[in-house]
């Protein structure tokens, strides 16, 4: 009578759930303006909180007209040139308020939709009012002209070159098969070169003012809004556009067919070879508890199928001829994915990788004629049902952490997929009684759906210059019915990881007592302004301590030497494989696996990070384990084992990966100043005795240590732990940083490298000059403005580049250096080279114009924020001591923004531009190109 109860209940509830519509959570507000604008957004209860703004519009590369592909990519970037509201474009505008793209804005167009997103920081620029101001004109007033689209047309072809790779012509490949009768094939959202050659301003301009109106617009918005506020500034900014009718998308959802889709996969520098056999399903709305619950299902089918698959479980056949059962099947192994191609499609398909496609097939299909048969089990299902609630349980005590930003991507996931960001608490307690009311029937009921569906599709991914005959479906179809006959054993899981893991026990370690007080101390010194005391110890350490209380009373320590790659007495490859020697090793009363274990299940744990100058180690510990940390720390000095087996085994797989540079990677190398010993080479392996990797870790563990700590702890702590265990490590000093640097003079190498029509070019450059903290950071804020510069001219004006990475950093090798990568049309690299030194060269007339009190307002703001934060101030002291050897740095931090005058930055572009040495390396396709 009970189970004839539940079973009532159950259908009841299922068909509650079919009628019922989910709802925005409380904490959400939302809704629509007359003309159709939709909006959603999230009041941070954090008054200091920032806030962010997004734009979605209903268009994507899915609506681009065909000869127009590129179309609505096209028109993203056009939103950022002439604007009717502003006297320049969009991109100048930002210059002027001190914004980037990329940063405070930025945008991207998918295959369904575009957006665009701003993101602001406390106290910005631009308040929401205004904010949502610049959303609506680069929504409803943008120019599109004739002039700038020609420039704009030569940037979308630079990104392009950019996107070209093996792996993006093989994805399209292999939508054309998955997404076979839809609008998906064969429009990339880049477009195609012959396409965006010919598309007109005017069809732009068209496409924008179809697509760009309120109705097909979504605004999502998060952080500290006023709600007044913001539905104020929505009328006065969206309300007053008018309402125009909505484009009809109908082909934006996947259709689906009755038939079989056979093709392969190719590319002539494709690699890979595999089967894949999927079959695609509609899926009910996700913004109704019914379709919810359909995606809960999904959610188990994708956890619980995987350890059932060949390759994850031991197999059996029954009933099986030589005919269809090839001699090597047991080798393959068959994978799954179960995914949403659209909102309302489900994606079921098997893939197993192999070289003989017909065994493939073979194997694919009886895996699926398996899953029809045996499904998945109650063990399973009970096993998964218990993770699951704990993941959710574990989730509602976390959505309460969740900050403003996680709910701008949460809002926008679920406007985009059609649904509604819930009320967590409700959602959480309807998904725990559905998985209570889970069977291991419905699960294999809609299993079994999934893999009945009409709509199929089969590949063959081929390897570039193979060639393979494709099954007919007449043939495909013949499989399926014989395979159907058939009768396959329920595979047996050879392991789970649904399985309750037995637990391990936690790892207990002897490690050997620290050596007792009192340590050799050579001089010792106080520095009370900062509370700082500084020790020298007798073996060339030194241990300097910043007194200061930290966030939840933690303790930061820094250890660095100069053990880095690049010195005077090592090859730069071998002193790397070193370090990662000793890093692997183990001690000699415990494995390197059980000192990670114990470190990581203790919470006391060193990162080691080998820099070229430096080895860095760094900790944040609780005070009661400093004992263990330095314990741990005096373990890996003095005991670490170097096994030799384990070396000899590690040059062996090194000898078989390591290559000799070729010819154009040398001669890349001389020109830009880089050693011949810094690539692992068979010649040099072979050449270095499994000795000499023990003697080089040795001597990096050798180099005298300075050792920082930033926390409140007594001191006694420090001379009875720190300083004895430090003192008792014999160090020599033997390593001395290696500088590298161009060669003198201005130098130029031209190679043939690529096989498509693209280009690239890198300039370094470099000059000395004395390595200060306080100077660095003056220099690196001239780093915004040169990049600034630099896109004005090379992108905004000239077109030439899509995007472009440079940097100017002074190092402590008292060297100043500059980079820039960039990639451009092949016959335009001349003039773009040209480009980068009339900018470099010009950059002082630009510094005048430059906004530098709002500079350096901005560095104040962000000082107060690092000086609160003890890593900062840990890695600041070190920087202090590495220069000054006292607490300089820190004292002059206060006045840093007031360092940043136009007198200086002037001094240091004359002192700097142009540079003596200089090396460009400009790399093009082996052919000529047709333009």
């Amino acid at each position: 009578m009970r189970c004839f109860t539940l079973v009532i209940a159950l259908m009841a509830f299922c068909h509650l759930t079919n009628a019922t519509p989910l709802e925005w959570s409380p904490k959400v507000h939302h809704g629509q303006l007359d003309n159709g604008l939709k909006y959603v957004f999230y009041p941070s209860p954090k008054s200091s909180d920032p806030f962010n703004l997004r734009l979605i519009i209903n268009v994507g590369s899915v609506d681009d007209p065909a000869g127009q592909k590129g179309l609505a990519h096209i028109v993203e970037h056009m939103v950022f040139r002439a604007n009717r509201q502003h006297q320049s474009d969009i991109h100048h505008y930002l210059d002027t308020i001190g914004w980037e793209t990329g940063k405070q804005v930025n945008a991207h167009t998918r295959q369904t939709d575009t957006q665009f997103m701003i993101r602001t920081r406390p106290d910005d620029s631009l308040d929401l009012n205004q904010s949502i101001a610049l959303l609506s004109d680069m929504a409803f007033s943008a120019r599109i002209l004739s002039k700038e689209w020609a420039v704009e047309r030569q940037v979308i072809l630079q990104e392009k070159r950019l996107t070209d790779s093996v792996g993006r012509r093989i994805s399209e490949e292999k939508k054309r098969i998955v997404r076979n009768g839809s609008r998906y094939v064969d429009r990339p959202t880049i477009g195609d070169t012959t396409d965006i050659n010919a598309i007109t301003a005017k069809q732009i301009r068209a496409f924008y003012h179809r697509f760009y109106v309120p109705e097909n617009m979504t605004i999502v918005a998060s952080g500290a809004i006023d709600p007044q506020v913001f539905t104020k500034a929505l009328q006065e900014h969206f309300a007053r556009q008018p309402a125009k009718p909505v484009p009809e998308r109908s082909y934006v959802e996947l259709p689906l067919y009755d038939h079989l889709k056979i093709g392969q996969v190719q590319d002539e520098q494709g690699s890979t070879s595999a089967v894949v056999f999927g079959l695609r399903s509609a899926l009910l709305a996700k913004n109704t508890q019914a379709g919810e619950l359909q995606r809960l299902q999904h959610y188990f089918l994708r956890k619980l199928l995987p350890p059932l698959l060949r390759g994850s479980s031991q197999t059996f056949y029954s009933h099986e001829t030589s005919e269809h059962k090839p001699s090597d099947n047991n080798n393959l192994s068959v994978h799954l994915r179960l995914k949403s191609p659209t909102n309302n499609r489900i994606l079921f398909a098997l893939y197993t990788k192999t070289s003989q496609h017909k065994q493939g097939l073979h194997v694919v299909l009886q895996e699926i004629e398996r899953l029809k048969q045996n499904g998945i089990t109650q063990q399973q299902l009970n096993t998964l049902k218990h993770k699951v609630r704990n993941v959710i349980k574990r989730n509602q005590r976390l959505i309460a952490k969740r900050d403003y930003a996680k709910w701008d991507d949460k809002i926008t996931s679920a406007i985009l997929q059609g649904s509604v960001e819930q009320d967590y608490a409700q959602k959480s307690q309807r998904l725990l009684r559905w998985i209570d009311a889970m069977t291991v029937e419905q699960l294999n009921q809609r299993l079994r759906e999934l893999l009945s569906a009409k709509d199929q599709f089969l590949y063959y991914q081929i390897p570039g210059g193979e060639e393979r005959t494709l099954p007919t479906p007449q043939q495909v179809k013949h499989l399926q019915a014989t395979f159907a006959n058939q009768v396959f054993a329920a595979a047996q899981p050879k392991y789970s990881q649904y399985q309750q893991k037995k637990s391990q026990p936690d790892v207990n370690i002897d490690w050997p007592a620290l050596p007792k007080p009192p340590a050799h101390i050579v001089s010792q010194a106080r520095h009370y302004q900062h509370t700082i005391t500084r020790w020298q110890l007798n073996n060339g350490d030194t241990v300097t301590w910043l007194k200061q209380a930290t966030p939840r009373n933690m303790v930061y320590v820094k250890a660095l030497s100069n053990a880095g790659y690049q010195n005077m007495q090592q090859p730069i490859w071998l002193s790397q494989v070193a370090h990662q020697i000793w890093a692997q090793s183990d001690l000699a009363f415990a494995s390197n696996k059980d000192v990670r274990r114990f470190q990581h299940e203790q919470g006391v744990q060193w990162h080691w990070s080998q820099n070229a100058q430096t080895l860095d180690g760094s900790a944040t510990i609780h005070p009661q384990d400093l004992t263990q940390l330095m314990q741990i720390y005096h373990s890996q000095q003095t005991q670490w084992q170097f096994d030799l087996h384990s070396v000899k085994a590690m040059k062996a797989a090194l000898l078989k990966e390591s290559t000799q540079p070729s010819k154009q990677q040398q001669e890349r190398d001389r020109l830009l100043g880089i050693p011949a010993d810094t690539r692992i080479t068979p010649q040099a392996l072979k050449q270095t005795p499994l000795a000499t990797f023990k003697q080089t870790a040795n001597e990096l563990q050798q180099q005298p240590v300075n050792l920082f700590i930033v926390g409140d702890i007594p001191e006694q702590r420090i001379k009875t732990i720190v300083l004895p265990a430090l003192a008792s490590i014999q160090r020599q000093d033997t390593l001395v940083p290696r500088s590298l640097s161009l060669p003198a003079g201005q130098h130029r190498l031209t190679q043939k490298t690529y096989s498509n029509d693209m280009a690239t070019v890198t300039i370094k450059s470099d000059a000395p000059m004395v390595w200060t903290p306080e100077k660095s950071f003056v220099l690196s804020t001239l780093n915004p403005m040169i990049k600034k510069a630099l896109k004005n001219e090379l992108r905004i004006r000239l077109g030439g580049i899509y995007s472009t990475r440079y940097e100017l950093s002074l190092d402590k090798d008292d060297r100043v250096r500059s980079s820039i990568t960039l990639t451009t049309a092949p016959e335009r690299v001349e003039e773009m080279i040209d480009a980068y030194h009339r900018v470099m060269a010009q950059f002082a007339k630009q510094l005048p114009h430059e906004n530098l009190p709002r500079l350096r307002h901005t560095i104040a703001k962000n000082e107060a924020v690092k000086m609160a934060n003890p890593p900062t101030l840990l890695r600041r002291l070190a920087l202090s001591y590495q220069r000054y050897q006292t607490p300089h740095y820190l004292t002059s931090l206060p006045m840093l923004e007031q360092s940043v005058t136009l007198d200086t930055l002037n001094h240091l572009v004359e002192s700097l531009l142009p540079f003596k040495n200089e090396a460009i390396v400009i790399r093009l396709p082996h052919t000529e190109h047709s333009h």
